[in-house]
């Protein structure tokens, strides 16, 4: 039977487009089995029906490859992944090695090339960095057609089946990225009292989201902000919150690895969150090529050139991401204590941002500025621990699938250009970096406008220009003298960069903070003794030159014996390990030295 639709005669028997329609006996139907399983059949002589074949594409190189999926002799799954360039007798020896239940001699052959021949002939990708993926490259990403989102975790996308993440850049801590534990509703319940609190908190958590979504803005170049300040002001604990965006917050790395090793870490973390904490802890041997590595190379997202003769051990990286870094130390003052030229172009590049002393509350700038702040910080500090490790990652999937559902890029130019408005930026420098917050700030108010966030329509806002304000107000501080006697009236009125001397009891020196020397009593006085060696490591080489001629100048140094600098006081200092029973100390009368620091404005 048959009838006529738009000129084109039907078969009704056989449905549309001459495709037999479905046949009404269910039991027959199920009875059929697929060309594949009958090639698989013939070939294997019915035995081998577990047995089946996924064709690979390497993303990097293109190299095709086959993965066999077969059960062991315990009965176990098993994977192997062969070259598809050998042949179908090549093939088989490999499997031999791993299956007593191939056939033999020819039979085995011929069971292998049904199976290829029976696999699906679209590939999968495997692909060793995460990230984006489009179905087709375009000159114009407007244009690009989206395939899928990867993480080590979870993959988003239409085409989300296709890809895999193979493990040749994943760490063990990138790969908690993805991870999910709470819904978003208890997610934003319980981060919001911390992002209530904390300027700094609500800034790492909108980084979280602005490392996908670089890929939709416009900026020249990754923006990498640092979180500079003394030790236990929760600086550790507020990058971490930006890590529990996206996932678990112990996906943070570190900043002690080698420069390859570094380039590899940020391809691990591409188009997402990079995290480098504790820059401190990088040897001083190291930190020159590693600070210079992250203010340049790390933010045009490109590794470093390679002969063709190691590119295949070492192929060249690339990466996009949004960097929070963390130190004891601004970029400038850990350039100049390890002899790196810091100018104007890292200083954007590398945007320093100071983190109060805990005595003003640390990351928790919004406390008011009562006696109980440095306490109630505390206690912010340990209750945000507690929530890390109970929700994280719940912001991911709804904010991907908005990024993946919307042509966001003008949105975020348009909002990027509102906040460079909104904060004066001066053409140039401070425009340049006003952008990269502009970006963060974008990242905020698109998810508070699409619920992922349920902060006030005003605090993504709020906090972006606290911390641009931050920055400026460090980029426009003077250099030279005024900016090292500032910075040493700071450090004076800290207890662990100027601590008490005990009688009897060694002063311990931590490596993770900045010291400079300690309060003891000398002849019946009180006395300040500044340690040269420690003022080199934190203020650098000019920078405490600089120090000593002033405070020759000013006559706050007092002579030691034959007119030495300094004296040796039997104020015992451990450091390193190293017990130093009378160090050789500037020793200054504190009363003197704050008139004198008084009249520096």
């Amino acid at each position: 039977m048959s009838r006529t639709r738009n000129g084109k005669k039907i078969d009704l028997e056989r449905g549309r487009a001459g495709v037999r329609a479905p046949s009404r006996n269910r039991a027959e139907n199920k009875a059929k089995k697929s060309p594949s399983e009958k090639i698989k059949e013939k070939a294997s002589g019915g035995l081998l029906v577990n047995w089946s074949v996924t064709r690979l594409t390497d993303e990097r190189t293109g190299a095709l490859s086959l993965e066999f999926t077969f059960r062991d002799p315990d009965g176990a799954r098993q994977t192997r992944v062969i070259g598809a360039e050998l042949t179908y007798a090549e093939i088989l020896r490999e499997l031999r090695k791993y299956s007593f239940e191939v056939p033999p001699g020819t039979k085995g052959t011929e069971f292998v090339e049904g199976l290829i021949k029976a696999a699906p002939k679209r590939s999968h990708v495997n692909s060793d960095m995460p990230g984006w993926k489009t179905a087709s490259s375009n000159a114009d990403p407007r244009k690009e057609k989206i395939a899928a989102y990867v993480t080590p975790s979870q993959i988003f996308g239409p085409d989300a089946d296709r890809y895999r993440l193979c493990g040749s850049l994943t760490s063990q801590k990138s790969s908690l990225v993805g991870r999910v534990d709470g819904s978003l509703e208890d997610w934003n319940e319980a981060f919001y009292p911390f992002v209530e609190a904390s300027n700094y908190i609500a800034f790492c958590i909108m980084c979280g989201l602005a490392g996908p979504a670089v890929r939709f803005a416009v900026p020249t170049e990754s923006p990498c902000f640092n979180l500079f300040g003394p030790s236990s002001v929760g600086k550790t604990g507020a990058v971490k919150a930006g890590a529990a965006v996206v996932g678990h917050p112990d996906s943070i790395q570190d900043w002690s690895i080698t420069r390859r090793a570094l380039e590899e870490t940020a391809a691990a973390y591409n188009d997402q969150l990079l995290v480098l904490n504790a820059a401190e802890r990088l040897p001083q041997s190291n930190r020159k090529e590693l600070l210079g590595f992250v203010a340049h190379s790390l933010v045009d997202g490109a590794s470093s050139k390679r002969s063709s003769a190691v590119k295949n051990q070492l192929p060249e990286l690339s990466s996009r991401n949004v960097t929070l870094s963390t130190s004891n130390l601004s970029g400038r003052d850990m350039a100049e204590n390890c002899g790196l030229t810091w100018a104007l172009q890292e200083e954007v590049r590398f945007i320093d941002i100071q983190v109060p002393s805990a005595e003003e509350g640390g990351i928790f700038d919004q406390l008011g500025t009562g006696d109980d702040r440095p306490a109630e910080a505390r206690q912010l500090i340990h209750e945000l621990e507690d929530t890390l490790s109970a929700v994280y990652g719940a912001l991911l999937e709804p904010w991907i699938q908005f990024l993946m559902k919307n042509n966001s890029r003008q949105l975020f130019d348009m909002l990027t250009l509102r906040f460079v408005k909104h904060v004066g930026a001066r053409p140039g420098a401070e425009e340049r970096v006003a952008r990269k917050f502009g970006l963060v700030y974008a990242a905020g108010r698109i998810a508070v406008a699409k619920k992922i966030l349920d902060w006030p329509k005003s605090r993504p806002r709020e906090a972006a220009v606290a911390l641009f304000s931050r920055w400026r107000e460090h980029h426009r501080s003077p250099s030279g003298l005024c900016a090292a006697l500032s910075r040493l009236k700071n450090l004076l009125q800290n207890a662990t960069a100027v601590p008490i001397s005990r009688p009897g009891e060694p002063v311990a020196v931590q490596a993770s903070a900045p010291f400079i020397g300690v309060r003891a009593s000398y002849k019946g006085r009180e006395v300040i003794g500044l340690r040269q060696e420690s003022l080199v490591e934190v203020f650098g080489t000019k920078a405490t030159a600089l120090l000593l001629e002033w405070l020759k100048e000013q006559r706050l140094v007092e002579s030691g014996h034959g007119q030495r600098t300094g004296m040796q006081l039997p104020v015992p200092l451990k450091i390193k390990g190293q017990l130093v029973s009378k160090p050789r100390l500037l020793v200054i009368d504190p009363s003197e030295l704050t008139r004198a620091l008084g009249k520096i404005t």
